[in-house]
């Protein structure tokens, strides 16, 4: 077989997302297309031009390194982007008269979200910076580094987070204001962007309102509850229109001026809280929740290793403000709902079993779909009629034979759900054969296995083996009974959902090999990797990958461990021995299980320490284990790390995998 699935098609791969249009663009749309370098070992991103009609495309900005963020002025005139040519994420301008690139912001910290002014002279962006600041002067003179090492000294509870390091004491994320071409930023307020949510803020048509998430307690370290406040411009007066709890991001102002959506809930902030969507009428102030009978997880929370720079947003109108259009993650899909401002009738826009990462709505009503599938690694499509129907606009030219998920579902021991999907080898062995499996485990335990193109699946189904991806309770998309399940409860019903669902499969497919079984999972899946091969021996081999392994360690270790994993356990370090009786490393002796332990050295969600106190155990106690440290990276690693590094982690996996295999 010459055409299967290999670990370097992962610079083979291309990704589209962001589609992007303007009132002045008619039957135009602008995406973000995104690939792997492996010369360059990065990331390399354009900026593309699509006509619809005629599919003809035009490059705007090339793929010299990460271009993302695509937002056009109302008056199509110029597009603002987000890029990281100096090493730095930047605010980029993009003339289309000239095709004259300039650069707008000069940030310490880099920019992480974009907004136009409706007047096409002003935009906004969030970055980090001191306390206190007002304004941003770029014409300041630059820092210049030290040649003399500092201490790093901080009296905050919360002073490290993944993907950022250190935290500069005195130093939060804010919202910022700019005039084109201007040569300073002035700070408006602070801002937040909760789990699970992409934008904080919004303007109102008529540029007088700025919708924003903002947290209800911002330096109560123990309260994430968020909210959306209103910002008159004019007047610089607040308003909140949120309860006072919750957790509330997402902010979309009708085209009309006289809506404001917005996703979130009410509880005080759990990660395990369903989203919902919301409604706030600006003239009566009355606040709504427009889904009071849906049980489903709005937003995206889809697991996959090519997902990238999906930056728009998860909320949007449509152009006579009449629908709000928005992502649920549901029975193992990602789709796109909608929703009526007036008799709030619930219509599933998209239908098919695939992954909906990004989508845009036009002023012609047209609405155009980022997706990807088992068997398609991205596309741009429009749906066509009410029917379903739907047009191909741009695809992946990737020709490799891929497998396809069939969708599974197991009883749990006390009569629950345990569904998920199977994934069978692309090449099936000889009649008679039997097929070794792996039992793949998300992490979260909030987030959800999907009908989507996962390159380490599709690797393993390559390979040979079929694949089991279950989504016990826990997981996002079943409602929130079965999330609910999980809490203060890890190790238990989750446990006992992967193996009764493993084993109701290798009844119902007598082709598995039984004594050919491998486990692996990342995160909250590594912990289960690990918590499984603690206390059942029926695997040959397992890979465990940024885990959790002593919950008591953790605590103080990661940058969340204070709240999530006391939340999680109902447990704290005054009150540690539940902590430890949920950790998998108080069971290590009884681990027989060929063990690959991955770790990357910046993962500040799972530290390392999680995976040296494994590995030394192991190795104390005579135990067969490897251990793999992935140097500059952290808890992303598999999904936007250094891409040597992602080739190198599925090359352990799968050779360790093969290395017991018989």
């Amino acid at each position: 077989m010459t055409n299967k699935v290999r670990t370097e098609d992962l610079f083979q791969i291309t990704l589209f997302s962001a589609p992007e249009t303007s009132p002045f663009l008619v039957d135009q749309v602008t995406f973000v297309k995104t690939r792997v370098s492996q010369e360059q070992n990065c990331y390399l991103s354009s900026i593309v031009l699509l006509d619809i009609e005629t599919k003809e495309e035009q490059v705007l900005v090339p793929e010299e390194c990460q271009n993302y963020y695509p937002k056009w002025s109302a008056d199509g005139d110029t597009l603002l982007f987000i890029s990281n040519r100096t090493g730095i994420a930047q605010v980029y301008l993009y003339e289309r008269e000239t095709g004259e690139i300039r650069q707008q912001t000069y940030t310490e910290k880099g920019v992480e979200h974009l907004l136009w002014h409706p007047d096409n002279q002003q935009f906004f962006f969030g970055t980090r910076c001191q306390k206190g600041r007002r304004r941003l002067d770029w014409r300041a003179e630059e820092k210049v580094a030290s040649a003399f090492p500092s201490a790093y000294i901080t009296e905050e509870l919360r002073y490290k987070m993944n993907g950022y390091g250190l935290l500069t004491p005195g130093e939060e994320a804010f919202w910022c204001q700019q005039r084109l071409d201007g040569e300073a930023a002035e700070v408006i307020c602070d801002y937040h962007q909760g789990y699970g949510l992409k934008l904080p803020a919004d303007i109102s048509p008529d540029g007088r309102y700025l919708a924003i998430e903002r947290q209800l307690a911002l330096h109560d370290p123990f309260n994430f509850d968020s909210g959306i406040f209103l910002l008159d411009l004019q007047t610089q007066d607040w308003q909140q229109v949120t309860p006072e709890t919750g957790a509330f991001g997402e902010p979309c102002f009708s085209p009309d001026g006289q809506s404001l959506g917005m996703i979130g809930n009410p509880l005080p902030y759990l990660t395990s809280n369903e989203f919902r969507v919301f409604h706030y009428d600006l003239k009566t102030g009355l606040f709504s929740n427009v889904l009071p009978a849906e049980d489903v997880q709005v937003t995206d929370f889809g697991v996959s290793d090519c997902k990238l720079v999906n930056t728009n947003k998860q909320l949007q109108w449509t152009a006579d403000s009449q629908k709000m259009l928005f992502l649920v993650s549901v029975e193992g899909r990602v789709a796109l709902y909608s929703v009526t401002r007036a008799s709030l009738e619930v219509t599933k826009e998209s239908e098919q079993l695939e992954h909906v990462v990004d989508f845009v709505t036009t002023e012609k009503g047209q609405v155009i779909l980022s997706v990807t599938s088992p068997k398609n690694p991205g596309s741009l499509v429009q749906l066509v009629g009410s029917e379903g129907g739907r047009q191909l606009l741009v695809g992946a030219d990737y020709t490799r034979e891929l497998a396809s998920y069939e969708v599974v579902e197991f009883q749990a021991s006390d009569g629950g759900r345990v569904p998920g999907f199977i994934v069978w080898p692309t090449k099936l062995p000889e009649k008679g054969a039997k097929i070794p499996l792996i039992l793949n485990i998300h992490g979260g335990p909030y987030t959800m296995h999907g009908a989507t193109f996962h390159h380490e699946v599709q690797l393993m189904a390559a390979e040979g083996y079929a694949v089991l991806l279950l989504n016990p309770r826990g997981s996002f998309g079943y409602g929130q009974q079965h999330i609910d399940g999980v809490i203060e409860r890890y190790g238990k019903e989750d446990y006992q959902d992967l193996l009764s669902g493993l084993d109701q499969a290798l009844v119902a497919y007598p082709q598995i090999d039984q004594e050919q079984l491998f486990i692996a999972g990342g995160s909250y899946g590594g912990y289960l990797t690990n918590w499984i091969v603690a206390h059942d021996q029926r695997f040959k081999a397992g890979a465990t990958q940024r885990s959790m392994v002593n919950l008591v360690s953790l605590v103080g270790t990661s940058d969340n461990g204070y709240f999530f994993n006391v939340t999680e356990s109902g447990a704290d370090i005054i009150k540690p021995q539940k902590l430890w009786e949920e950790s998998p490393l108080a069971y290590v002796a009884n681990i027989e299980t060929p063990l690959l332990i991955l770790h990357a050295e910046e993962d500040y969600r799972c530290p390392m320490e999680q995976g040296e106190q494994l590995y030394v155990a192991l190795k104390y106690l005579g135990k067969t284990a490897r251990f793999v440290r992935f140097p500059s990276s952290n808890h992303e690693l598999s999904r936007s790390g250094w891409p040597n590094l992602r080739i190198t982690r599925l090359r352990e996996i799968m050779n360790w995998f093969a290395a017991y295999r018989t």
